[in-house]
């Protein structure tokens, strides 16, 4: 009997420590299942929202490019450059047997059956450099030909216009004053371009008057041309007392002239 009544005590134990154990199993796979669920929504739902919306921002950027493609097209504007080769220079018209000359203001050719001769007396002012040239053709000959500059006056010239004019007024009162206003011709007077200034050359017959008498003993034929440079005045002057010689080396004064270029 008491081994019989122990028994179903140790029956009754095994049963409840069985029942104890599944339910703990069944507790933990459910709290388990629950975890591994709850872990797998977590890990899952991360990479779905984040991959897509990343993805688009790379491509955008290359749209960036043809805004910078305009800014090159100002280099055009490099083509003016073209106007530094100005033609200001009369080096490839000058004949190539002339022979080139450089003082302090300018820079010329003349030719050479041409004479370099000293300064006139009282041209310019003594130690100057004014008188820039003096040029004769040949001891049987009259004709000369010199180029002056004239320094800043008081009052200034306004511009060659109004220097010529007072020029032309002086020449006019010498006539005057000799008693010769009948001799004085104006062949011409024009509009022209030295060194890529305006300038202007007149060309005319001045009476010829003896220095100690003032009678009258001839003609004296003048290519005169004024053209300024800044406040400086240069008097281009060709003179002659034969007409054949004037008429003559008229277009030599001419080609002359257009050789000038200014230094200063």
């Amino acid at each position: 009997m008491q081994t019989t009544g122990r028994s179903k005590a140790i029956s009754r134990c095994s049963k409840l420590f069985q029942i104890t154990i599944i339910t703990a199993i069944s507790l933990s796979m459910t709290s388990c299942n629950a975890i591994g669920g709850l872990a797998a929504t977590q890990t899952s739902t991360p990479t779905l929202p984040f991959t897509p919306t990343f993805t688009p921002t790379l491509t955008a950027t290359p749209t960036i490019t043809p805004t910078f493609t305009p800014s090159f097209t100002p280099t055009k504007t490099g083509t003016p450059t073209r106007t530094a080769t100005l033609t200001l220079t009369p080096s490839p018209t000058v004949n190539p047997s002339w022979i080139f000359y450089e003082s302090e203001w300018l820079t010329l050719y003349y030719p050479p059956d041409w004479t370099i001769e000293p300064a006139r007396e009282f041209a310019c002012i003594p130690g100057s450099t004014d008188c820039i040239i003096h040029l004769s053709h040949s001891l049987s000959e009259s004709v000369d030909i010199e180029l002056i500059r004239q320094p800043p006056m008081i009052p200034a010239y306004r511009n060659v216009t109004e220097a010529d004019e007072r020029y032309w007024n002086a020449v006019s009162i010498g006539a005057t004053l000799i008693g010769a206003q009948d001799l004085l011709k104006l062949i011409s007077r024009t509009e022209i371009t030295v060194g890529g200034l305006m300038a202007i050359k007149r060309l005319y017959e001045y009476p010829q008057a003896d220095p100690a008498t003032y009678a009258i003993i001839g003609i004296q034929y003048t290519y005169e041309v004024q053209v300024m440079n800044g406040q400086d005045l240069y008097h281009f002057r060709m003179v002659t007392t034969s007409a054949d010689e004037f008429e003559l080396y008229t277009g030599v004064a001419d080609e002359l002239i257009n050789t000038i270029i200014f230094l200063k």
